[in-house]
This record gives C-alpha cells, sequence and structure tokens, in this order.
C-alpha cells in the first residue's frame, strides 16, 4: 500500500516538469571581428539560460579593451564587449652590422627587409615576417672578403694583414727587388665588392740612361800634336794652302749639318728639276737625232758628187816634173 507522502510528491512531478521545461537555451554565439569561443566553450553542445562562455582574441590579435564573457538570458546572449586589435612584433633584435627596411610598421602580417652595413654580405632570409609567434627567419651580416692577393715576378709584399682572405678595406702593399722598378700601383685595397682596387703592380728591369752626344772634333781639324812645323816660307805657304782647304770642306761640312729640312728639301727639288733638263735633251737627242743625220744623207745622195780624177792627174804630172 503506497503511503499518503509518496502519493503527494507524484502530484507535484508533472508541475516541476512544467516549470523545468519553460526555461529557454541559447544557440552557439554569432562573434563579431576578430574575437573567437575558447577551446572548453566550443566543446559544449548545449548554453543553457543564465550560463556563461568566455571569449578570446584570434591568433595574431591581442585583448585592446572589454570583457572577455558574455550570458545566456532568456535564449538571447548579452552584448560582446571584448574588442582586440593586431599584435605589434616590434622592432626585430639587433645584429651587428643590420639594418631593417620597414616599409608597413611591424604589427601583425607586415614584411620588413633586412640589409646590411656598407662591406658587409647579408646571409639568411632576404624577408621576414611579423606572425603571432614573433618575427619569422633569421639574418646574419658577415664582413666581405676577397681572393687570395697575387704573387709578383720579382717582387713581393711587403704589407699584409697574415689573412689568407683580406677583409673589406685591408690593404696590400708590394715593393720590388733590387735593380727592378714598380710600374703600377704599389697599394691596392679590398673593395665592398669583393674586388681590388686595381690589379697587382709589375716589376721590371731598370733601363740603362741613354748616353747624351758629346761634340767630337771634326777629323779634317788638326791638333796641336799634329800640327807640321813652320820652317821656311815654302812651309808656311803650303800650311796656309792646307788651312784653306780645311776651312772650305768645314764650312761645306757644316753648312750641310745645319741645312734645314725645308732647305734640303728645295735643293733635292732642284736637283730633281736640272735632272729632268738633261734628261729631256738626252732624250731629244736620241730620239731627233738619227733623223736629222739620216734627212742629211738624202740632201747630199740627191745633190750628187763625181770624182773626175783631175786630182790624181795633176799629182802624176807633179811627180813626173820633180823627177826631171
Amino acid at each position: 500500500m503506497i503511503s499518503p507522502k509518496f502519493r503527494c510528491w507524484t502530484l507535484f512531478l508533472p508541475l516541476l516538469a512544467f516549470i523545468s521545461s519553460g526555461k529557454a537555451e541559447c544557440t552557439k554565439p554569432k562573434l563579431e571581428g576578430n574575437v573567437v569561443l575558447t577551446d572548453e566553450a566550443n566543446l559544449k553542445n548545449e548554453f543553457l539560460d543564465e550560463s556563461d562562455v568566455t571569449l578570446e582574441c584570434t591568433n595574431g590579435y591581442v585583448l585592446d579593451h572589454g570583457s572577455d564573457r558574455i550570458t545566456c538570458m532568456g535564449g538571447t546572449w548579452s552584448k560582446q564587449e571584448l574588442i582586440c586589435k593586431k599584435k605589434d612584433c616590434g622592432m626585430p633584435r639587433p645584429v651587428a652590422n643590420m639594418q631593417y627596411d620597414i616599409p608597413n610598421g611591424t604589427l601583425f602580417g607586415a614584411f620588413i627587409k633586412p640589409y646590411c652595413d656598407r662591406g658587409y654580405d647579408l646571409q639568411g632570409s632576404s624577408y621576414r615576417q611579423c606572425l603571432a609567434n614573433g618575427w619569422t627567419g633569421k639574418s646574419m651580416c658577415f664582413l666581405k672578403k676577397c681572393a687570395k692577393p697575387t704573387e709578383i715576378h720579382n717582387g713581393m709584399i711587403i704589407n699584409h694583414s697574415n689573412k689568407e682572405f683580406p677583409d673589406f678595406q685591408d690593404v696590400i702593399q708590394y715593393s720590388c727587388h733590387e735593380n727592378y722598378i714598380l710600374e703600377g700601383n704599389s697599394s691596392i685595397v679590398c673593395q665592398e665588392n669583393g674586388e681590388y682596387s686595381s690589379p697587382p703592380p709589375q716589376c721590371r728591369g731598370k733601363r740603362e740612361p741613354a748616353s747624351e752626344p758629346t761634340e767630337s772634333t771634326p777629323s779634317n781639324f788638326y791638333t796641336n800634336s799634329t800640327l807640321p812645323r813652320l820652317g821656311n816660307e815654302s812651309d808656311l805657304r803650303e800650311l796656309e794652302s792646307t788651312e784653306s782647304t780645311l776651312t772650305e770642306s768645314t764650312t761645306s761640312n757644316l753648312s750641310a749639318i745645319s741645312t734645314p729640312p725645308e732647305s734640303q728639301g728645295m735643293v733635292e727639288e732642284a736637283s730633281f728639276g736640272q735632272f729632268l733638263k738633261v734628261f729631256g735633251i738626252v732624250f731629244g737627242i736620241l730620239i731627233l737625232g738619227p733623223g736629222i743625220l739620216y734627212a742629211i744623207y738624202r740632201h747630199l745622195k740627191r745633190k750628187g758628187s763625181y770624182d773626175t780624177g783631175e786630182a790624181l792627174r795633176t799629182k802624176e804630172e807633179l811627180l813626173q816634173k820633180h823627177s826631171l
């Protein structure tokens, strides 16, 4: 037999079911901006009346201001107050001899370009991006180097940094051995492009200085040791005649030496003109001479010449008279 108390509770069960069924539930909230539900809130299948859920900023964004909670009230979510903004990665960590080109700031998603100071090479990422965890990539700057200095023949390197491959702005200095002359730059510098400022110099043998011409005494002149000794007047006259001959010879030689190139050209032209005149005369004689002789011969032949023998008879008569 059912007790009266149990019977009373069974009468209230339909009433309790009706009251509980009257509470409204909320659907999954729709959020604005860069705000999302936390992982815990996403795992819920139902959102009961007067229940709360927690919000957070999406990847790459951080809290700016506002509450991070909303509440289900009578089947409707309370107003979203959370506002998120982009994360600012700030300036990258400083690296020796490196600068950055920052065209669009340092906020989430922005790109920057690293570059090195003069004389340094960039190795690593040529671009870096701001993401949720900070800047991507890594870059370093290394001092530029030049090739091993070239040795030179008959010379040596006298100033060197003792490095196999010189660094930017290192100076290489050369010197030549004794009796050799250095041609080119005695020192070369390692430049920012990895090349030397100029080719290495060369060492060449010394050139003997050219001997200056000396004024020599003409061979025609007598020296004191070769002058004839003066004796009588005939010797004196002979010496004067010799001096006159030597003076004329020396004068002609000096005239030939001192004649400028223009005068020599004129003399050559005059000699060539005389040669043409003589050649013309000889050529005329050779061409016209036989013709003239032939004309004279024809003239004499037409005139005629007969030997009558009178001269022979006169000679015989004179011989007879002489014999008598």
